[in-house]
């Protein structure tokens, strides 16, 4: 980055002068600027630095009453104000967007969330409508006979379960019993497979071909067979008509507009 930014840059000859005395090759440090400028005027003095802040929930400003939404941003002053054991407790002051009211909000590292400490109130929100509240195992009811039906079914539910997990591993058990005999059969249907895929694709290579189609095919539907075999086979089909009575939907018109259109009768 230093050599990126070093390129086509003027260095005044009084910087040359500065390196030859030991300084450090830092352009920051020969103007006495930091690297961040503006946002860095109260780092050396008050240990105040200029970042984006994002709130992080819903609060209300207790200047103008106002709604401050989860999400919106501000230019804060974030400085250090304490520890928690190893972990620092930032603190970020801003101003509100719609009045002079400034609102401070801190981390709590013993809580792992933020607290607003002046000039707002966090919005108390209930449970949203996607939350997923899981009841503890451990919670007890104060009714004797509901907890020892509670009992009976986990009992039941246990049993069943166990049984179920027996017929499986017994199923296992007789099925890889005989690893040779079941190489076998894998085998076995693995060339059926793909002796039928094989019979499949030199259908289709046949049919392309006397068609002279240069699209895959898609694979054959069961449901359409009885229709296509009469029409490969070149048989003349025969479709059956029924009947259905005639409904007049425009108005009956001896002349007219309409009168064209009136089924004629033989």
């Amino acid at each position: 980055m230093a050599d990126r930014k070093a390129v086509q840059k003027y260095y005044p000859p009084a910087y040359f002068d500065y390196l030859s005395k030991g300084g450090k090759k830092s352009i920051n440090m020969f103007q006495g600027q930091h690297p961040l400028r503006e946002r860095a005027r109260k780092l050396k003095s008050q240990g105040i630095l200029i970042i984006r802040f994002e709130m992080p929930f819903n609060i209300w400003c207790l200047g103008c009453n106002n709604h401050i939404g989860k999400g919106v941003r501000y230019n804060a002053e974030k400085k250090k104000v304490g520890s928690y054991f190893s972990t620092t407790i930032w603190n970020f002051r801003f101003k509100c967007h719609l009045c002079d009211n400034y609102i401070e909000i801190q981390t709590d590292p013993a809580s792992r969330d933020y607290v607003v400490v002046a000039g707002g109130k966090r919005k108390e929100e209930g449970p949203g409508e996607g939350d997923i509240w899981i009841e503890e195992a451990t919670q007890q009811t104060s009714d004797a006979f509901e907890a020892l039906e509670k009992e009976q079914i986990q009992l039941q539910v246990a049993k069943t379960e166990n049984e179920h997990i027996q017929e499986l591993e017994s199923w296992k058990k007789k099925s890889y019993e005989d690893d040779y005999a079941s190489s076998q059969l894998v085998r076995k249907r693995f060339r059926e497979w793909k002796k039928a895929l094989t019979e499949e694709q030199k259908q289709d290579e046949e049919l392309a071909s006397r068609l002279n189609l240069f699209i895959p095919l898609v694979p054959k539907d069961k449901s359409t067979t009885p229709i296509s075999k009469p029409a490969a086979s070149g048989a003349p089909q025969i479709t059956r008509i029924t009947p259905r009575k005639s409904t007049h939907i425009l108005p009956r018109a001896k002349y007219g507009y309409f009168a064209h259109m009136q089924r004629k009768k033989y």
